[in-house]
């Protein structure tokens, strides 16, 4: 089934992600996100496998450089990483689930 979150946005979110999904990295590098005096710099990871790129927490971007590594980002593309939504993230106080990252599982289908 198709939620019609998919439509709306211009990064990846939740909706976008259907099981475990191992992702190629085509790049990734600083973006200002947002609007006006809301935007911030963030890490902004480019990913073959669709059109919208993945903004990287802080917490995503320990777990791509533990997978791969290396803390260097410009060395991180051309590989492989897996995306899954985990429900339990908080926002504050609130459970309100997010995209993580891990290692590629063997038998996931990509």
């Amino acid at each position: 089934m198709t939620s019609y979150e998919e439509y709306f946005g211009n990064y990846l979110k939740q909706a976008d992600i259907r099981g475990d999904m191992v992702v190629t990295i085509v790049q990734v590098k600083p973006e200002m996100v947002g609007r006006g005096k809301d935007a911030k710099e963030k890490l902004v990871c480019y990913l073959r496998e669709f059109d919208k790129p993945l903004i990287l927490n802080q917490g995503n971007s320990a777990a791509v450089a533990a997978t791969l590594n290396t803390t260097q980002i410009e060395e991180w593309a051309n590989q492989k990483i897996t995306l899954y939504v985990d429900k339990t993230v908080k926002f504050g106080t609130e459970t309100v689930g997010g995209i993580r990252v891990r290692v590629p599982n063997a038998g996931v289908v990509e």
